[in-house]
């Protein structure tokens, strides 16, 4: 049984199309998140057991991650039941790559890369208590470890859609997350206009981390669509804002 700890937001689940893979980079792994034509999306390690190539320079075909390097094509359970040199042969058991749980949760993709997880499939609980539906916006990659940039993101102001105003009647707030599984915050706006960002993330490697920002779904295609826009721009600005502290002068001024 994996732990709710154990699992990692690791992409926006928009930001991974049908029949496509990408690769992603955590402290201790090397994964390859992929989706079927169907939708169904999984998390292996992104390495070729016949020669080493990454998996995420590899195609989706009939179902199948296939390797770029000489094809070998491998189901979704990760055993591979195709080799293009040896056509009428049987690939061996021992040809599969390394599987970890993943799911798709709030409209992120979440991996469990615990040892416990390997081949797995467990399930994730958990609710986002005191957070509507939440729709995905944009992720962001910065400099620094998680905890801190969390903390620090924490005093970053936003301007509702359709605000027209320089802030100063608005208040900003930020709370933990505690009940959304992963290490999250959310910040909240009030006064002459109104909304919410929701933001967790994952470590990366080298000192890095990444962000993901999320809001509330309304219910209104258009509106959600113009809000995912307008908080797409905001997370750009944010990015920059965390990449050049002096230039931000007072570490977050407000922007839109």
């Amino acid at each position: 049984m994996t732990s709710q700890s154990n699992w990692i937001p690791v992409s926006g689940s928009g930001d991974l199309a049908a029949a496509s893979a990408r690769a992603v980079v955590l402290p201790d792994h090397d994964v390859v998140i992929w989706r079927t034509k169907t939708g169904a999306v999984h998390a292996w390690e992104n390495r070729c057991p016949h020669r080493g190539m990454r998996m995420s320079f590899g195609q989706v075909r009939d179902e199948k991650l296939v390797c770029r390097y000489h094809g070998w094509g491998f189901d979704e359970e990760g055993q591979c039941q195709n080799i293009p040199a040896s056509p009428n042969a049987a690939a061996p058991p021992t040809a599969c790559i390394k599987t970890w749980s993943c799911t798709e949760k709030d409209n992120l993709i979440w991996v469990d890369v615990s040892d416990e997880s390997a081949g797995e499939g467990s399930a994730m609980s958990g609710d986002s208590d005191g957070v509507s539906s939440l729709m995905f916006c944009k992720s962001v990659y910065t400099d620094g470890d998680l905890d801190k940039v969390l903390a620090l993101v924490g005093s970053a102001r936003f301007l509702p859609l359709g605000y027209d105003g320089d802030g100063r009647d608005l208040d900003w707030s930020m709370t933990d997350l505690p009940d959304l599984v992963g290490d999250a915050i959310q910040i909240l706006v009030s006064g002459a206009g109104s909304d919410q960002i929701v933001i967790t993330g994952h470590q990366a490697r080298d000192g890095r981390c990444g962000l993901h920002i999320m809001t509330p779904s309304t219910g209104d295609h258009d509106l959600d669509r113009q809000r995912r826009l307008h908080y797409s721009k905001w997370a750009k600005r944010l990015r920059w804002s965390l990449s050049n502290p002096d230039a931000a002068q007072d570490g977050f001024s407000v922007f839109s």
